[in-house]
């Protein structure tokens, strides 16, 4: 940036102090000279152009009909600063919720590229957090499924890990994987576990840049029936009385019909 240098001529005490991005230089003058002023542009050598990391972590919990997405962003500033984000947001991706400190405002634009736009309200100079929450509908099963990948977009060297996760009854085949190295799982510090999940599959990305394709379907359960039946006989009726005993696998049953 450029700062500028004022010198007030024949004063006493000159003090120049910055004030927000507003420098105010301060003196006293005798009342037999004239106020004159001279100034100089120089060069800001404390800031220069912005060298900053990306770090993301993205969660994804897969349904029978959403993919539930939480993209979590570390940003670490080595030189520079920046007040403003934008991310690429692919295609039928609904954005819920932008959290972090400092959001100003947040809009995504209409054009073909959908990019999100985030307003800070102070520059940030070191670390700064955000979480964005999203979800993407998923058609009639089974189906194939693109995951979506929110590219940060400026000067950020970007690398990160996925995780994707089911609890439902749900079959999950990696179709594609480009740019992505699988692992057997990560520590707390890199990637959320997802608890009480059935299937995780975890992944490592050193760019911003991967594909991740999903094929998926439901897995229908079977099960076993064991029954015994009573019947007693009385003057005016019959009465039976039922029990079954289900051995269910494969998948979770919701719902038996008994006729």
């Amino acid at each position: 940036g450029i700062e500028k240098k004022f010198v007030i001529a024949n004063s006493i005490g000159v003090t120049t102090e910055k004030k927000d991005d507003t420098f105010i230089t301060k003196g006293f003058l005798s009342n037999t000279f004239t106020l004159a002023f001279s100034w100089e542009s120089t060069e800001n050598v404390g800031e220069g152009r912005l060298v900053a990391s990306a770090q993301i972590s993205s969660n994804i919990i897969v349904n029978a009909n959403t993919l539930n997405l939480n993209h979590f962003f570390r940003f670490n500033v080595m030189q520079g600063k920046f007040q403003e984000l934008q991310i690429e947001v692919p295609t039928h991706l609904h954005i819920t919720q932008v959290e972090g400190l400092y959001i100003q405002d947040w809009k995504i634009s209409a054009d073909a590229k959908r990019i999100l736009t985030i307003q800070l309200n102070r520059p940030q100079k070191k670390e700064y957090q955000l979480n964005i929450i999203s979800e993407l509908p998923i058609e009639a099963l089974p189906s194939e499924v693109t995951v979506p990948n929110l590219v940060v977009q400026g000067e950020f060297r970007t690398y990160g890990n996925v995780v994707v996760s089911t609890n439902s009854a749900l079959q999950m085949v990696m179709k594609k994987t480009v740019g992505l190295t699988q692992v057997d799982q990560m520590d707390k510090d890199r990637a959320p576990r997802n608890q009480n999940l059935n299937k995780s599959f975890y992944y490592v990305h050193p760019s911003a840049n991967y594909d991740l394709v999903l094929s998926i379907k439901e897995i229908k359960p079977a099960f076993d029936v064991k029954q015994q039946l009573v019947v007693e006989a009385k003057e005016e009726n019959l009465i039976t009385y039922a029990k079954f005993q289900l051995e269910v696998r494969d998948a979770p049953l919701k719902k038996v019909i008994v006729v």
